[in-house]
């Protein structure tokens, strides 16, 4: 019984997804979502932090065939501080991503190759993913949140994660009207940085805890389409 409804849900679904392929084809507005431009909040509250200040950054776009269209829409710098700590918080919006965290740091910032593949990737609950690592002065999180409020590293984990969506009457609807994205390639770019303390799993700890902070945080959050 089980498989049988296994295998309508399938027919239902491929027959959805084939009508509205077609579809798109006949309409060509059909699911075209511009994306709406961001403009960060000045405060994001953090446990146990003081937000010390805040800046939008610019950055040139870079469209290279690795990264293909992607681009980052803007991008926000936080600044916290607890006793004689501080920590940094950037925060990129990226559309049109393949979720690859690795080639925007390589893109995106000053850290070298070798220290980018030293990088250790972790799960945190359902979450999602994240990684660590660390130079001789500084240590590292990055991870992107995805729109549907989970996190990943790879290209591999964020395409998987897009064929785990679930279309809903709701969803192929607004699609149909260019008022939703079936496939939403976007995500919040959170790269964290703190000064590497004389032992780093508590330097790590401390990102970790933060990370988790921001991520529900930006969860409800975040930007619309």
């Amino acid at each position: 019984m089980q498989t049988l409804i296994k295998n309508s849900l399938l027919i239902f679904t491929n027959i959805v997804i084939g009508s509205a392929t077609i579809y798109s084809l006949i309409a060509p507005e059909a699911g075209n979502r511009m994306v709406n431009s961001f403009i960060f909040p000045e405060q994001v509250p953090l446990n146990a932090w003081n937000q010390i200040k805040s800046n939008s950054l610019s950055v040139k776009p870079k469209i290279t065939p690795e990264l293909e269209k992607e681009s980052i829409a803007s991008v926000k710098h936080y600044q916290y501080s607890q006793d004689d700590l501080s920590i940094d918080a950037k925060i990129f919006y990226v559309v049109d991503t393949r979720g690859n965290v690795n080639q925007l740091i390589e893109t995106y910032t000053h850290i070298a190759q070798e220290v980018i593949k030293q990088q250790e990737i972790k799960k945190y609950n359902d979450i999602g993913f994240y990684s660590l690592f660390h130079d001789r002065d500084r240590a590292y999180l990055s991870s992107c949140l995805k729109a549907q409020g989970n996190t990943i590293v790879t290209a591999q984990q964020f395409s998987a994660s897009l064929n785990q969506v679930k279309i809903t009457p709701s969803l192929l609807g607004n699609w149909l009207l260019g008022k939703a994205s079936i496939r939403d390639r976007r995500c919040l770019w959170i790269h964290l940085s703190i000064p590497l303390q004389s032992e780093i799993n508590s330097t790590y700890s401390i990102l970790e805890n933060t990370w988790i902070d921001l991520v529900e945080w930006w969860i409800p959050n975040f930007p619309p389409l």
